[in-house]
Formats: C-alpha cells, structure tokens, sequence
C-alpha cells in the first residue's frame, strides 16, 4: 500500500488517480479507459508500477474484497434470521377438529 501512496503523491494528474482507485476497485480496462481517457498501456504501465492486478479484486486477493466479502457473510446472517422470522409469523396456525 505505501507504493501506491508515494506514486500518488509524486503526481498532481487526476486520470492517474481515479485509474489507480478504479483498479483498486476491479473495474475492467475498458471501463478504466472511457471514464480517464488513458489508454490500455498507459494503464497498464500504471498498475504494474504499483503491482496492481485487476483480477485481485475478483479474486478476493485485497483488503477491500475481503471487507465486502465480511460484510456479506453478517448480512447473509441477518437476513436468513429475517426470513425465518417473516415465514414464522406469516405462517397460518392450523387448528385441530375434533
């Protein structure tokens, strides 16, 4: 992380920080492309300045994959609790005959 901290402090450009960011976020080269205007091997030599591999994201190799992976695991917990509950207190009590 500290590579990437001297790089963007040792450049004013915009497009290489939001390439940076966006990177960092897995977002796909084209995508990269449009919204900064550099091109493939501009954000190529960029990344591979700061070791950044779009595909650690996907992969969940960074620190920032791993939070929303956590994340999801408590929010997959809460709401299975959620759902029992509503499947609970929908459920109609049947009544015995006798």
């Amino acid at each position: 992380m500290s590579q990437i901290k001297v790089f963007l402090n040792n450049t004013a450009n915009a497009e290489d920080i939001r390439c940076v960011i966006m990177a960092r976020l897995g977002f796909s080269y084209k995508y990269i492309e449009e919204q900064t205007g550099l091109n493939i091997g501009q954000i190529n030599y960029r990344m591979a300045q700061l070791g950044i591999k779009l595909s650690d994201y996907r992969r969940g190799r960074t620190e920032l994959a791993q939070r929303f992976v956590a994340m999801a695991q408590v929010d997959a917990a809460g709401i299975g609790q959620q759902i029992t509950k509503l499947l609970t207190d929908s459920t109609p009590e049947t009544t015995k005959e006798a």
